[in-house]
């Protein structure tokens, strides 16, 4: 489960910065909390 995450976080972060054009490590505390949910999201539907 941690390779696919870490496959899955990166994805994430390239796509987001390609569209904004905005750093991850520019994110305030609460909209990385809300990244990291999306993506754990996604790993719940790909476990089930």
């Amino acid at each position: 489960m941690s390779i696919s995450f870490g496959i899955v976080w990166m994805e994430k972060i390239v796509v987001y910065k390609l569209e904004t054009d905005v750093s991850f490590l520019d994110f305030d505390p609460i909209t990385k909390k809300k990244f990291f949910a999306e993506i754990l999201r996604i790993l719940k539907k790909r476990i089930i």
